[in-house]
């Protein structure tokens, strides 16, 4: 269910629930579906606000359900942001699984959008409390940022100021945001979608 929090108290008690709650993993990723069902509960709660913001984290690219593109450009139409939190905590090790190279580039070129949208990824474990606690504020104080720039922040070094994708020199070439369905089949674990309903 939705959870107001407007007060020190009621940030606790979200967090002490939240905390509380059995911890799983699933082989599959679907940021798709997610996204779909995100809209579906935006759209579907009684709340009025001035702004809307998915938040996704994750450390895999879409896998499982409809394509990533699809779904993204289904929740910008509606006026609602994607932010995104990758987390490559085994970016320089060996791949496992369905893992693809440079997810932040991937959340960055097929994840994230609309006003304002930047990724905040995470490689060290030990910077993630820190790392969403930072993304939070960016989303709360509303931060004029310009769309293009798809600010980065990274947790390796705190304090360090957000930096744009160019200041950070990485390419800018188009991801493939299908890399994940083909890594999956490629290592022969199938492709599920959804129904056309």
């Amino acid at each position: 269910g939705w959870t107001i929090i407007d007060s020190k108290e009621a940030a606790h008690d979200f967090a002490d629930r939240i905390a509380a709650e059995p911890v799983y993993g699933e082989r599959r990723t679907s940021i798709s579906g997610a996204l779909y069902e995100a809209v579906n509960l935006i759209e579907g709660n009684d709340i009025v606000s001035h702004r809307q913001v998915i938040d996704v984290s994750g450390d895999g690219a879409n896998n499982s359900g409809p394509p990533v593109e699809e779904s993204r450009d289904f929740a910008l139409k509606r006026d609602i942001t994607i932010n995104g939190l990758p987390i490559l905590l085994n970016a320089n090790g060996p791949r496992q699984g369905y893992d693809i190279d440079h997810l932040d580039r991937y959340y960055k070129h097929c994840v994230i959008g609309g006003e304002g949208a930047f990724i905040a990824p995470v490689f060290d474990l030990n910077q993630l409390s820190a790392t969403i606690r930072k993304k939070l504020v960016l989303e709360i104080a509303g931060i004029d940022v310009a769309p293009e720039a798809a600010p980065a922040q990274y947790a390796e070094a705190p304090g360090r100021p957000m930096l744009t994708l160019a200041q950070l020199k990485l390419p800018t070439e188009k991801t493939d945001c299908m890399s994940g369905e083909k890594a999956r089949m490629y290592r022969g674990g199938g492709f599920g979608g959804f129904p056309d309903n």
